[in-house]
C-alpha cells in the first residue's frame, strides 16, 4: 500500500468526513473527484464506467463536460480498461491517445489513466487525470497516491455501476 505524505493524509481524512456526510452516491463521486484534483494537484478528474451491454464507456463524473460516452474500443481509456495497465502520457499533445472532438476548447498536455477494479478485480472502469499542476507531468508518487484513493472508494463507484446496470 502507498504510503503519503501528512498533507496529503490530511487531505483524506477530510475526504472521508465528507463521504461519511453524504448520502447520494453520486454527489459522493463529485466530492471524490474533487479530492482527487486537489490532493494530486490536477485541472481535470473524470471517472469513466463501462457499459458491457452498449460497449461504451460513460462518465460518473467528468470535469468540464457535462456528459461524455465513447466507445469502448477508443482512446486511452479503452487501452487502460483492457490491459489493467496504467498509461501515464506527459506529453499528450504529442501522441494518438486522444479522441477527436470530445472537447476541442481544452488542451491536454499531460494524462494519467488508471483501471477501476472491483472487488472480483474485473475492470469496472477507469480514473482519468488531466494536466497536472507543474512542469515535470505526473510521477510515480502520483500513481501511488491516486491508488490509495481510489482503492479507498471503489465501493462507492462500484455501486453507482451497480445501481445503473444492474
Amino acid at each position: 500500500m502507498a504510503t503519503l505524505d501528512k498533507n496529503s493524509m490530511e487531505k483524506l481524512m477530510e475526504l472521508n468526513v465528507k463521504i461519511a456526510q453524504e448520502k447520494d452516491l453520486t454527489k459522493k463521486i463529485v466530492i471524490i473527484s474533487d479530492a482527487i484534483k486537489k490532493i494530486i494537484n490536477v485541472q481535470r478528474c473524470s471517472i469513466f464506467v463501462h457499459d458491457k451491454n452498449s460497449k461504451s464507456f460513460w462518465t460518473v463524473h467528468a470535469d468540464g463536460i457535462s456528459y461524455l460516452e465513447i466507445p469502448d474500443d477508443k482512446g486511452i481509456i479503452s487501452k487502460v480498461f483492457k490491459s489493467k495497465e496504467i498509461i501515464i502520457d506527459n506529453n499528450a499533445e504529442k501522441t494518438s491517445y486522444s479522441i477527436k472532438n470530445v472537447d476541442h476548447r481544452y488542451t491536454t498536455k499531460t494524462i494519467l489513466s488508471m483501471p477501476i477494479l472491483g472487488f472480483d478485480k474485473e475492470c469496472i472502469g477507469v480514473v482519468q487525470l488531466l494536466n497536472k499542476n507543474n512542469e515535470e507531468g505526473f510521477s510515480k508518487k502520483d500513481i501511488k497516491v491516486l491508488q490509495f484513493v481510489i482503492n479507498h472508494f471503489t465501493t462507492f463507484i462500484q455501486l453507482i455501476v451497480y445501481d445503473d446496470f444492474e
